[in-house]
């Protein structure tokens, strides 16, 4: 009788276990109380509540999104002089190969693989390359111009195609500059971008010529091409290996100021993949 009372008083005290634990609120750290009902074999009158255990558990608050604030990727720079005086586009483009491992030197690129015009006079009429899709003279020559993104997307192209990849070069103009850090520097994927020279100066319209089409292109001067490799959202500035930077291994540039000068270049922006 003594031993069916106290089994009678320690159900009890489970069932006030489970009843107390039910009534706490949310907020507090919720616990869980198993329990176990066991019929002695030998006595199949007698039954024993033993209580198992007790685990308090604390949920933990939804963290935030952490935003990256500051990344630079290691981009070997590449100087364009003394060979390549006006060669910042094939220059960058040949860092970024480099970066993704392929063996390639610039002044090679340029001459095999980067389509390219001269200047000529015919009928008093000044002719040259459109530089959207064919380099202005010659990135050898110190008195050329340049070209855009897309006569670099065939340049990489057409060297690409002669190596065993997969991988081939995309015109991503008109990306925005905060997209190119998230979608693409975050991911440790370096891109071309089209700023301007002599740290940032305004881009102007200069030079004027006919291209063999009959179409009148003019020239922005300052127009330069740089791999861009980072940024740091506190300190307000971008990273990237300028190809004209002969001292520090990357050069660092304002945010605010090189989004404008990409800006007015067309937001021009290439990458391989």
């Amino acid at each position: 009788m003594k031993r069916f009372t106290v089994v009678i008083i320690a159900l009890g005290i489970a069932l006030s276990l489970f009843i107390f634990v039910g009534d706490r609120t949310a907020d507090e750290p919720s616990s869980k109380v198993s329990t176990t009902t066991v019929f002695d074999e030998k006595q199949p009158n007698e039954m024993t509540v033993t209580v198992q255990s007790t685990a308090v558990t604390t949920s933990a608050p939804r963290s935030e999104e952490i935003k990256i604030r500051a990344k630079r990727i290691d981009v070997k720079k590449i100087v364009q002089f003394p060979e390549l005086p006006t060669g910042c586009e094939i220059t960058s483009l040949t860092m970024l190969l480099a970066y993704l491992g392929f063996d390639i030197d610039k002044v090679t690129l340029s001459r095999d693989f980067l389509p390219k015009m001269s200047f000529y006079t015919k009928n008093n009429v000044y002719y040259g390359a459109d530089f959207t899709t064919t380099f202005a003279g010659d990135p050898e020559d110190p008195y050329s111009y340049g070209c855009y993104a897309p006569c670099i997307v065939t340049a990489a192209n057409n060297y690409l195609k002669t190596q065993n990849t997969k991988l081939a070069a995309h015109d991503i103009s008109g990306s925005e500059l905060e997209s190119l850090l998230t979608d693409y520097i975050d991911k440790d994927i370096p891109v071309l971008i089209w700023i301007t020279s002599k740290n940032l100066q305004p881009s102007r319209p200069t030079s004027v010529w006919t291209t063999p089409e009959g179409k009148k292109v003019q020239w922005l001067s300052n127009e330069h091409c740089v791999v861009l490799t980072g940024y740091d959202l506190d300190k307000k500035i971008v990273h990237t290996a300028d190809p004209m930077n002969t001292t520090e291994d990357y050069t660092s540039y304002d945010m605010d100021t090189l989004k404008q000068r990409y800006n007015e270049l067309g937001k021009q922006c290439v990458r391989i993949g």
